[in-house]
């Protein structure tokens, strides 16, 4: 028993080591404010969005943390590295881009850092409550169910509250032991309102763990389409032709949805109605 959860505690670190964090972007649903402050340096309550997001891949065991901002931006570097709750517990490391080309340029810029292992990410404006750190539960999902292939990425999906209506991040899933297998990935809907499939209650809920095996895919993706964002929604259908294994799973957390500011209303509504004790215990920092 003692070998095996030895062994287990060696997989969490390899596939937890490394925490990507977008933390750039143009914030255009956000604009005005994001033409004065990156959308990552919103407040939720009394503290940035980027800090409970760093604290949740802290908590996760992530010792290598790479935040990816805009050259001109410094306003969240300043923040964090002058926060030492952080910064004696993890590397935070930070790559600047210059180009607008989305989730997927982020992961291949990291790629230099990260090299040949895999890796986790965590999207920056979906900050959510847990007993559990969601990469870790991620990690146990994967060293349980998913065999030593490094050709496989997990996807994290979550329900998010009854008040959130917005559908990105919808897709049919079909249930495979205690996991999922994803059958189709919807495109970004041009209307966020509307259900692609009935009855699915589970989104997309920006976290994954990643095989170094998508850097080639990426690579290819970002030389075919030479301009414009790219998302994972580009990424992982090519990866699968490809003959790469993307699986889900359920996240047992509370997630809140910070990508506009309606939907940004409604968490800090819904927070303040719940009252310090609901998210001041489960913060602890």
């Amino acid at each position: 028993m003692a070998k095996t959860n030895s062994s287990q505690s060696t997989l969490n670190h390899k596939l937890l080591k490394y925490c990507i964090i977008p933390a750039g972007g143009l914030g255009t649903r956000w604009s005005p404010v994001t033409n004065y402050i990156p959308k990552a340096m919103i407040p939720l309550i009394d503290r940035p969005t980027i800090d409970w997001i760093v604290k949740e891949a802290i908590d996760s065991g992530c010792s290598e943390i790479i935040l990816v901002i805009d050259k001109g931006k410094q306003l969240v570097k300043k923040h964090l590295l002058s926060t030492k709750r952080f910064t004696k517990r993890a590397n935070l490391r930070f790559i600047y881009k210059s180009r607008i080309r989305g989730v997927a340029e982020v992961m291949y810029l990291a790629k230099r850092i990260v090299k040949d292992n895999y890796f986790s990410m965590i999207v920056s404006d979906h900050p959510c409550f847990y007993k559990t750190a969601p990469l870790r539960q991620m990690a146990r999902k994967f060293n349980r169910h998913i065999n030593s292939s490094d050709n496989v990425c997990l996807l994290g999906f979550a329900k998010y509250p009854k008040y959130n209506n917005q559908y990105y991040g919808e897709c049919l899933l079909k249930k495979w032991k205690d996991l999922y297998q994803i059958h189709h990935l919807c495109p970004r809907a041009k209307n966020p309102n509307k259900v692609h499939h009935p009855g699915s209650k589970l989104r997309i809920a920006g976290r994954y763990i990643i095989s170094p095996k998508l850097f080639p895919i990426i690579k290819e993706c970002l030389n075919t389409k030479k301009t414009g964002d790219l998302s994972d929604w580009d990424i992982f259908p090519l990866a699968n032709k490809k003959g790469m294994i993307y699986s889900a799973m359920e996240i047992k957390s509370y997630f809140l949805d910070m990508g506009t500011p309606e939907t940004y209303g409604q968490a800090t509504q819904f927070l303040l109605k719940k009252g310090k004790d609901f998210y001041g215990s489960k913060r602890s920092f």
